[in-house]
């Protein structure tokens, strides 16, 4: 618990930089401002409804008899829940009204019926939902990749702890911190919908939790998706890479299954087709109608056989009307399910269609209001026939007593959900496995083009000798590393400590790799990454008062290592160094290119290792500081300058 929490503190230190502030601060506000906007939106429908409700009781007022009434009919409102606020413009339904009368009317506009209903929606991120989506997935991937792209450093770290607990560490460090940088987003939205007086209703307060999830989920997967783009050789493969997954998962799955849903809902009768078959029920009626009674007068309307007629209506052609509407509900069902099948394929689509649902403005909410459309119609019909036929009432009364004419719709969670968050936390695990692979072959993964003959070196290090490899090859380092952190997978050498042979037995001994200064991430403060080293060795507070002397450190604490020398961020690492007492030191080349105070220094310590029992190996492409620090001399005649390379060994 003790190496998290430090790589943890590093971690939030890290992420409240000056830039990140700023960058977390825009983002913060655009949200707020973006559900401050649908609160405002919301508000309004709420005074519309009530200026739509009065509208329609004075509708009733205009029809002089049932009979007018039941061929115009009244309005349907469709009225969204409060949760709807977060979810507004990436939803399936922006307004939605209905007709409920007698029969049917034929009506021509943007109708949402059928195949209209799968179209892709334009907009879709101007709200908290898509704005999660559309920048909480890229600084997601942002930082993941900034994990572990600097490889040296992750090494010298994980010295300190292990290679498995530096990863772990640092990567859940960054989804916790992550994640709650979004909750404080979401959470803030959420306490300025209770200032503006929305109140959610306990299943919203549920289904909001889901949303949380779904969040977390999405920031997760992106976050996964970041560490294995870090491990990239290249920069510029990296960026591709990275701008490329964003995009695909983002924008690409998503267009892709709602286009592939859009075509499979032209299976589903087209709107005009089923309200031509309703129109032509209605004539087959009146056709039938005439036939037996003529032409219907509405002061024969209580005899018995209008009555008849219009229980034969009732039963036939309504029914026939009722028929059409089911199937046409049923196979919007059927693309409904289709849909929400395809989105859980992917952690983004999956968090896109379940939100639909829970801002009561997706499919399910439209297939519900549809429903209760159909039911209110057959009540009304009832209604109509009684009123037309069996009564004597001449003044119009309205079918609506109370709300009838507004739908409140719900926030809901579609059954899929469950199955979708195993299999979506599935490929999170597999993620996780597969970065963790993909992290090991990169600490450990050697060129392809290795020194086959550095497989066969004999190499003695002793306690309180300095041993020099002169070479100018960097994956030397990388094989020497493998070796002494137990990863030397066909190492055929022999490496012997005090005359005792390393690999025969298995044994390593404590092993502390210490990188050259450029290689420390320069977004860390000198302060924090001393806290860091110093938390993981367990130095008192006497110990880091006295480093803090030592390094001068009062003067550069609160710099980043940006703003350090190389002499300077060298300091720091070599008293990283001393302070773990390690048994045995591999030391990259830190005196080149360093001024010679610090070169003198460097000297200095390699003397206090020596004298604390270390065995040192320091690898240099240097002969001059080789010759004044070396005990022992190893050369590998690799340097780039010769014309062509020596295939032996030589010791000195």
């Amino acid at each position: 618990m003790k190496t998290f929490s430090s790589f943890f503190l590093l971690e939030l230190q890290r992420l409240f930089s000056k830039r990140n502030i700023i960058i977390f601060i825009l983002f913060f506000l655009l949200c707020q401002y973006l559900v401050q906007v649908r609160i405002n939106e919301y508000k309004l429908k709420l005074e519309n409804q009530e200026k739509f409700q009065a509208i329609e009781r004075t509708n009733i007022e205009k029809f002089m008899n049932y009979s007018q009434y039941g061929t115009f009919g009244f309005r349907l409102l469709f009225t969204p829940p409060a949760i709807s606020t977060f979810f507004s413009n990436s939803a399936v339904i922006s307004e939605l009204t209905a007709f409920v009368d007698s029969g049917i009317r034929l009506r021509i506009y943007n109708s949402l019926l059928g195949k209209n209903l799968f179209s892709d929606k334009s907009g879709g991120f101007k709200d908290l939902a898509g704005i999660i989506l559309l920048f909480g997935s890229l600084i997601a991937l942002y930082f993941g990749y900034d994990s572990f792209r600097h490889k040296e450093y992750i090494k010298f770290i994980s010295s300190f702890s292990s290679t498995k607990r530096a990863y772990f560490s640092i990567l859940f460090s960054r989804l916790i911190l992550l994640n709650m940088n979004f909750l404080f987003v979401i959470s803030s939205a959420l306490l300025l919908t209770r200032l503006n007086g929305l109140r959610f209703s306990g299943d919203e307060y549920v289904n909001f939790s889901v949303f949380i999830f779904l969040t977390i989920l999405l920031l997760c997967f992106f976050l996964v998706m970041g560490t294995i783009i870090s491990f990239s050789k290249s920069n510029i493969n990296a960026i591709v890479a990275t701008i490329s997954i964003w995009f695909a998962f983002a924008f690409l799955a998503p267009g892709v299954i709602t286009n592939i849903v859009y075509q499979r809902a032209s299976l589903i009768e087209s709107d005009f087709k089923v309200e031509m078959d309703k129109l032509r029920q209605l004539m087959n009626f009146e056709s039938r109608a005439i036939d037996k009674q003529g032409r219907f007068d509405l002061k024969n309307a209580n005899t018995d056989p209008e009555r008849q007629l219009a229980e034969s209506y009732w039963k036939k052609e309504f029914k026939e009307i009722q028929n059409l509407e089911k199937k046409r509900t049923a196979e919007t069902i059927k693309n409904t399910n289709t849909y929400q099948i395809f989105s859980i394929l992917s952690p983004a689509t999956f968090y896109i269609a379940m939100n639909n649902e829970i801002s009561g403005l997706g499919y399910g909410s439209f297939i519900e209001f549809y429903q209760y459309t159909q039911e209110l119609r057959e009540e009304f019909i009832i209604y109509y026939l009684q009123k037309t036929f069996y009564s004597d009432d001449k003044k119009v009364e309205s079918f609506v007593k109370h709300d009838e004419n507004v739908f409140i719709s719900r926030s809901r969670i579609p059954s899929i959900f469950f199955f979708g968050a195993i299999l979506n936390l599935f490929y999170l695990a597999v993620l996780f496995h597969f970065s963790f692979s993909r992290f090991r072959k990169y600490i450990f993964g050697l060129p392809d083009q290795r020194y086959q003959e550095l497989k066969e070196l004999e190499m003695e290090l002793m306690t309180g000798k300095t041993v020099v490899l002169l070479t100018a090859d960097n994956g030397i380092s990388g094989q020497l590393y493998n070796f002494f952190t137990g990863q030397d997978d066909g190492f055929d050498g022999v490496v012997m400590l005090d005359e005792e042979d390393m690999a025969a037995d298995g044994n390593r001994e404590d092993f502390l790799y210490i990188c050259r200064p450029e290689e420390i991430p320069g977004d860390i403060k000198v302060k924090d990454f001393v806290r860091f080293f110093s938390r993981l060795l367990y130095m008192s507070k006497r110990e880091n008062a006295q480093l803090y002397l030592d390094l001068q450190l009062d003067t550069v604490e609160s710099k980043l290592f940006s703003q350090l020398t190389d002499a300077q961020k060298g300091r720091i690492l070599m008293a990283a160094a001393i302070n773990k007492m390690s048994a045995i030191y591999m030391i990259h080349d830190m005196a080149r290119g360093m001024p010679v105070d610090f070169v003198m220094e460097i000297i200095d310590i390699l003397k206090r290792m020596k004298e604390d029992g270390a065995a040192v190996l320091y690898l240099s492409r240097d002969v001059l500081f080789a010759s004044k620090i070396a005990d022992r001399l190893t050369y590998l005649l690799t340097d780039p300058t010769l014309p062509k390379r020596i295939d032996t060994f030589q010791s000195m």
